[in-house]
């Protein structure tokens, strides 16, 4: 992944903190949860190292309060996870119906148009071995059908156990390999494709052949899941470095937890607001729906008056090989093809506010009837263990909190405790006073609560000093 154009640190993390005993964030002496959102943000910035108060800086951090996403060993789920382009609001309350990655690549690549180039009698030649009369040729038919066999022998014998399964799927893979050798033109395909790729560029036919090909393989044999917008569909896999099944006995956890004389350095009315804070209305407790409402999330209980919290976090790094992201991070070379579904020029992402520097999204994001809108791509995850809140509410609110933790459909408390649609927690009452009570919940296990992102610049961004072919669609202004 190319990191250098612009940076956006997008934690999905959660909320949690000691309030002071002065009343200088609510009259009643309690903290909302939009005010203590902007406080963990301040909080989580520090831990991480990210500073997006400079007006120049290349990060943003964003919160969200849906807690334990998944557990690492939903495997099917942690990897949508990684599919995921977040909002760009300030706190992302769902992860339901939001646009998935795979799906925007797959229609750009499919549907981008590429600048004219002066080319050599070698290279047409080559592409002729390709491409002919606007069709595939046979012989390239036949190099992705054994390069698709291929790729599923290399998957077993990774995923091979024992000797004799590991013997048998190395003959596999050695018997794939000699038949695409010598029935799939793999020599002569390979060689084409390599005299294309001298005179081209990122966009060029013999690099579209690659990716299509490269993606088009890795969905075929992706994992299972759900997606929100196209219907079902297969996610192309992603992987995690450090792999989930080694978490736990990482030695990268750093651990987050806060008094009340942290409280009042951090937060700051102007600043909360410049990051889209101001007028949050969410709550402490979030019910996510069940069956059908999946994507539905009520929020309670509107105040807090103490809340100390600690736990553990450590980041992993996503890996897509599935993805080509100069696609996106590099977007001058590709523009849309013409398209009567779409009649205004889309954008997948149009990069960050000028005054507030949080990303924008595309106004502009359908083309021929698809979601293509991205403003942000997930990098890494942030996962968490050893969570631990004490609070004090008021007594409705506590019995609230003690009969989510028994929803099946999924709830979350303080934004790190709770989620994946799963009971996670349950409450010991420590002490009443008058009408509130103080409790402590905890949760032992690692889940992913949070995604840390990167900001992408204007997509597309066609170079008009380019000669372009008549089916590319360039931005108004750049119409010659």
């Amino acid at each position: 992944m190319k990191m250098g154009i612009r940076a956006i640190h997008c934690l999905t993390m959660a909320t949690a903190m000691i309030f002071p005993a002065s009343n200088s964030f609510s009259q009643q002496g309690a903290l909302t949860p939009a005010q203590v959102y902007e406080v963990m943000h301040s909080a989580i910035r520090e831990t991480f190292g990210i500073n997006d108060q400079d007006p120049t800086a290349d990060v943003w951090l964003s919160l969200s309060t849906v807690g334990s996403i998944v557990p690492p060993g939903d495997f099917a789920q942690v990897n949508d996870l990684a599919n995921f382009c977040p909002s760009t609001k300030p706190v992302i309350d769902t992860f339901a119906r939001q646009p998935k990655l795979d799906a925007i690549y797959e229609k750009v690549i499919k549907s981008l148009a590429s600048p004219q180039k002066a080319y050599s009698p070698a290279y047409f030649k080559a592409k002729a071995v390709i491409f002919k009369d606007g069709h595939s040729t046979p012989e390239y038919q036949k190099y992705l059908s054994k390069s698709h066999e291929h790729t599923k022998a290399v998957k077993a014998l990774v995923e091979a156990k024992g000797s004799a399964e590991r013997s048998q799927a190395a003959q596999d893979l050695r018997e794939a390999d000699q038949a695409w050798v010598t029935e799939g033109y793999k020599a002569e395909i390979e060689a084409a494709l390599a005299t294309m790729a001298t005179e081209e560029y990122r966009t060029g036919i013999a690099r579209q052949v690659r990716r299509i090909a490269q993606f088009d393989t890795a969905e075929t044999l992706g994992i299972a899941g759900t997606d929100e917008i196209d219907g079902a569909f297969v996610a192309p896999q992603s992987k995690f470095s450090p792999s989930a099944d080694t978490w736990a006995a990482s030695t990268a956890w750093v651990t987050v937890s806060y008094d009340s004389t942290q409280i009042e350095k951090r937060y700051s009315k102007e600043e909360s607001d410049s990051r889209g804070f101001g007028g949050l209305s969410l709550g402490f407790l979030n019910l996510v729906g069940s069956g059908g409402d999946k994507g539905k999330v009520e929020h309670k209980i509107d105040n807090v008056y103490k809340l100390s919290y600690s736990y553990e976090v450590m980041r992993a790094t996503i890996r897509r090989g599935w993805l080509d992201s100069p696609v996106f991070f590099e977007p001058f070379d590709w523009t849309w093809k013409k398209n009567t579904n779409t009649k205004v020029f889309p954008y997948v992402s149009v990069a960050r506010d000028a005054k507030s520097f949080q990303p924008m999204p595309s106004l502009v994001n359908m083309y021929d009837n698809k979601v293509v809108a991205c403003a942000m791509m997930p990098v890494e995850v942030v996962v968490a263990r050893n969570r631990k809140i004490t609070a004090t509410v008021s007594k409705d609110d506590y019995t609230l909190i003690e009969q989510s933790g028994h929803r099946q459909g999924g709830a979350t408390l303080f934004g790190i405790i709770g989620g994946g649609g799963s009971k996670d927690w349950s409450s010991v009452k420590t002490s009443e006073d008058g009408n509130t009570v103080t409790f402590t919940v905890a949760s032992d296990g690692i889940a992913v609560i949070g995604l840390i992102s990167q900001i992408l610049p204007p997509v597309p961004q066609p170079n008009s000093a380019e000669k372009w072919p008549g089916e590319a669609w360039l931005p108004p202004a750049q119409v010659q």
